[in-house]
């Protein structure tokens, strides 16, 4: 029957375009899922038997015949490819990472690559990927947006291609075309590629937003849609747009007054595969995206259960060092598993301007992580003896993205000594303390934990030890990483005053003795610390008059709000 339409199509038409594209993407949704398709050998046959139909044409059908034979390799492929999915079907990231390369195969169909990032973006759903979820829209419409553009490049109330949807998401530039070979045919006859479609897209695209509470893109996203409506005169459309958007907004601003805080944009983590028998996964880093305020732990439980699942309890090791692993000590017959949280990693300059949460969480494409070391071997060790080494990775693309993990194509690694591990854990500290101090809108919790983690003397031990270490002797240590010391701390010094008055504004009747508490603790903190601060260096009996209680600890994580 399938032969028959074909071959009836191509006489009263000249060819069988139609039915090839409804019969491609048919079969591209039913195989796309490998928990519902059991129909391979089934398949198989089928194409087996057009082909042989086929080459039993006379001479006159041979356009016919070409024609027919590209159609059975092209469904041949999307076969292979379903196969694939279902070899991996115990690993979700890879399943999706072979989604995505499967739609990436079609940029030149783009009608299978729409199918093929439906399939996708089922998949996210059903595993409650549900921000990449969005991603997957987002590109959709950035798919369609591109297309619509290149055949009817006129339509001024449409963006103008792909990269009209770069303000939802730069990655939408991916979805721009760059071959030369377009075929118009194979579009004009796809329902989802017209106006129509990518109205409906748009339309479902600003209620997953809403749904995820991303109303940062939403908010783009009806950029993108009132013009539309605008256009079509439709005026309810309008009036509902503006209301969401309102809406939008409104929960913008509350979440900025009062620092609601109530969105979580994910967490991030290092995770490298070691072992011959993870295949193609040997000795490769990935930054994952987990959802919420994802653990550590959980991600380390999710991931073990999958590999002893397919390898056996006795052969997973997940190694908890964060440390380079040295693949030449790790036993063949087992598979190693590394994870560690990562943070997302910006240049100081951006570090500063990347003020909210949804900046510093979204669009990123590098990450860090800190090791401790000392050259005793030990992790651990008191100030005057703790290294760290520092490795920034830089991904392959940006998250959020349509899947879940993203390679790591380069790595930066550097070693700090002593005196610019507490000089880096300083700078950071400044670096939160100004990002909340040029903010229109205070971060006025986070600069009360940081006031509270600094001035009060309970705590401030830190600084004291830092300075008595490095400070009280400066000529033992180098010139340069002396005077970046005592830059940031004259830096603290007047961040923590800054702080403090903004403080005293916002604070409210219950936090005044808070507030006279951490002045108090300022004072004494400026007072032992500013003697450092002189280029002369310390006096022995300043030395004696700023001895500690060697009863208080003496670390401080700056790294902590």
């Amino acid at each position: 029957m399938l032969y028959l339409i074909f071959k009836r199509n191509y006489r009263v038409c000249g060819d069988f375009s139609r039915s090839k594209i409804h019969t491609i993407i048919a079969f591209s949704r039913l195989v796309g899922d490998p928990t519902t398709f059991k129909a391979e050998k089934y398949v198989r046959k089928t194409l087996r038997i057009l082909d042989v139909y086929a080459e039993k044409e006379d001479a006159k059908m041979a356009k016919f015949v070409g024609m027919m034979k590209e159609h059975s390799q092209e469904m041949a492929k999307i076969l292979h490819d379903s196969i694939k999915l279902k070899k991996y079907g115990h690993d979700p990231e890879m399943t999706s990472d072979l989604y995505h390369r499967i739609a990436d195969g079609y940029r030149e169909a783009p009608d299978l690559r729409l199918a093929w990032l439906e399939s996708l973006h089922k998949f996210n759903c059903e595993k409650g990927n549900t921000t990449e979820a969005a991603y997957d829209q987002i590109h959709i419409a950035a798919l369609v947006a591109e297309y619509l553009h290149l055949t009817d490049p006129r339509s001024d109330f449409l963006p103008q291609g792909a990269k009209g949807l770069v303000n939802i998401s730069p990655t939408c530039a991916e979805e721009a075309y760059k071959s030369k070979k377009l075929d118009f045919t194979r579009l004009s006859q796809s329902p989802s590629f017209t106006q129509n479609g990518f109205l409906l897209l748009l339309q479902r695209l600003v209620n997953a937003l809403k749904k995820e509470k991303l109303f940062e893109l939403q908010i783009q996203a009806y950029k993108i849609l009132i013009p539309i409506y605008e256009h079509l005169q439709d005026y309810p459309a309008l009036s509902r747009s503006h209301l969401e958007l309102k809406s939008a907004y409104d929960e913008l601003i509350k979440e900025n007054m009062f620092n609601a805080g109530e969105r979580a944009f994910g967490m991030f983590f290092r995770v490298g595969f070691y072992g011959k028998r993870f295949g193609e996964l040997d000795s490769k880093e990935f930054i994952y995206r987990e959802s919420g305020l994802t653990h550590l732990f959980t991600l380390t439980e999710r991931l073990k259960s999958q590999f002893v699942a397919l390898f056996g309890e006795q052969n997973v090791v997940i190694i908890q060092s964060s440390s380079s692993v040295d693949v030449t000590k790790l036993e063949l017959a087992k598979v190693y598993i590394q994870i560690t949280a990562v943070k997302p990693y910006f240049e100081e300059e951006e570090d500063k301007q990347r003020v909210s949460e949804f900046q510093r969480s979204f669009n990123v494409s590098q990450f860090h992580f800190q090791t401790p070391f000392t050259k005793s071997g030990k992790s651990q060790g008191p100030i005057s003896e703790q290294w760290m080494k520092k490795t920034i990775l830089f991904c392959k693309g940006q998250f959020p993205y349509v899947v879940k993990r993203l390679p790591v194509v380069k790595k930066i690694e550097q070693d700090f000594s002593p005196i610019q591990v507490s000089t880096e854990n300083l700078k950071e500290k400044n670096i939160q303390l100004e990002r909340i101090l040029n903010s229109r809108i205070k971060d006025i919790k986070n600069l009360q934990s940081i006031l509270s983690g600094t001035c009060l003397t309970s705590v401030n031990v830190g600084p004291f030890e830092i300075c008595k270490v490095f400070l009280s002797e400066p000529q033992n240590f180098d010139t340069q990483n002396i005077k970046d010391l005592r830059s940031e701390f004259h830096k603290f010094l007047l961040l923590l005053q800054q702080g403090i008055n903004v403080n005293e504004r916002y604070a409210k009747d219950a936090q005044k003795e808070f507030q006279e508490a951490v002045k108090i603790g300022y004072a004494k903190l400026k007072e032992h610390i500013e003697p450092y601060l002189s280029e002369d260096g310390v006096s022995k009996e300043i030395l004696e008059l700023h001895k500690l209680n060697t009863n208080l600890t003496l670390d401080m994580d700056f790294s902590n709000n």
